[in-house]
């Protein structure tokens, strides 16, 4: 079967991500320049990242780098959903001015988040909107703004390009925070950002590779009605993502668990035989032997079942289709967030267009009154 046949947007967006890397570079690279935030970063000790869905994974992937650049003297960094931080975040009486919230929207127009950031401004924090768009709502409710430049494409929705610049622009504001606190070399940016960009070249050269692989699952799954993906620590918002993705472009019913809730609880959902399950893993993990007992299990009660690892050292069940992916560089493992969506996202690319399902179901779905993400009612409480 001829898979040109099936090109659809979100694979469009899959295999401009290498070449986008340089670009988003230069766009943090600005962003930064224009922001202002050196003059708060050096007196910051607690980061706190929210966002709705993809910016929500994208702060849980980003909290590793944080760890990584200014991981010292008592700072903390924590991603919180933003219903929470919006609504049910209490702040201290004193320092809250030391706390930086940041608001994660590409669009920047989800009312939860202008509501999140309106919100820590109120109790005393200093507050950032990562976004693509200074002028949104997000970006007017903050303090301070980092607008990461992602160039226009054609087809840019679901927004899959906007999740790679937010992880971008999330691992510059970690070394950077490092930097002003002491903890990280004046080369750590431009160490990060070659890491960064040798892991995109290592993809692009799997990429057609990766990309047949995942058409060939998608077909071999027509019948599925469900898909699960299971992932653990870094790997949970990666498999967050991919799970999302089914949702928006298939309107598959999908979920998201760790191993060993999955082995807990999913793992006895009835058809097992129409619900693909796709298990994200990386090497040198401590949660291996975990990954493997999941996969024997989904494999043992018929699950159309897909790993996608860097290289795992784990047994892959007869039967299970098995997707090696590129390592990042030493050191950098959490870079790898930033590609390793990547064949789940044109599994669930094939999906949607082998059936002819539109994206996001098109027609009520979008009319005002019944989508409410933008126009939801803001509450300081």
């Amino acid at each position: 079967m001829d898979r040109d046949r099936y090109d659809n947007p979100l694979r469009q967006q899959c295999l401009s991500i290498p070449a986008l890397c340089a670009e988003q570079a230069d766009g943090v690279s600005r962003g930064f320049a224009a922001s202002g935030l050196e003059e708060i970063l050096p007196h910051t000790t607690r980061v706190i990242l929210t966002g709705c869905g993809d910016s929500y994974f994208a702060a849980n992937a980003a909290v590793p780098a944080f760890q990584k650049y200014a991981g010292a003297f008592g700072l903390s960094f924590e991603a919180r959903r933003c219903i929470d931080v919006a609504r049910f975040l209490t702040y201290p009486e004193r320092g809250a001015e030391n706390i930086l919230v940041v608001g994660i929207s590409a669009s920047g127009s989800p009312a939860r988040v202008s509501e999140a950031l309106r919100r820590a401004a109120h109790y005393g924090c200093r507050t950032l909107a990562l976004t693509n768009n200074g002028d949104s709502p997000a970006g007017q409710a903050a303090q301070y703004r980092l607008v990461v430049h992602t160039p226009a494409f054609p087809n840019a929705s679901p927004g899959l390009r906007n999740y790679y610049a937010s992880l971008f622009g999330l691992y510059i504001l970690a070394a950077k925070l490092g930097e002003c606190r002491g903890t990280v070399s004046p080369d750590g940016i431009r160490e990060l950002t070659q890491a960064i960009a040798s892991t995109a070249q290592a993809y692009e050269a799997v990429l057609p590779t990766l990309e047949e692989q995942a058409f060939m699952v998608a077909q071999a799954w027509k019948n599925i009605h469900t898909v699960e993906a299971v992932g653990d620590a870094a790997a949970y918002p990666t498999a967050a993502f991919v799970a999302a993705k089914f949702v928006e472009v298939s309107g598959l019913m999908s979920s998201v668990s760790d191993s060993e809730d999955w082995c807990h609880i999913n793992f006895f959902n009835r058809e097992p035989e129409r619900i693909g399950t796709v298990v994200q893993a990386r090497r040198e993990a401590p949660h291996l032997s975990r990954i493997e007992e999941t996969l024997r299990q989904a494999s043992a009660v018929g699950r159309p079942l897909l790993l996608i690892s860097n290289g795992a050292d784990c047994a892959v069940p007869r039967g299970a289709q098995h997707i090696v992916l590129p390592a990042a560089p030493q050191g950098f493992a959490f870079v790898e967030s930033m590609y390793d969506f990547l064949p789940g996202a044109l599994l669930a690319a094939y999906d949607s267009a082998l059936r002819g399902e539109p994206y996001f179901r098109g027609g009520r779905w979008s009319e005002p009154g019944v989508n409410t993400i933008q126009t939801s009612r803001i509450e300081i409480v």
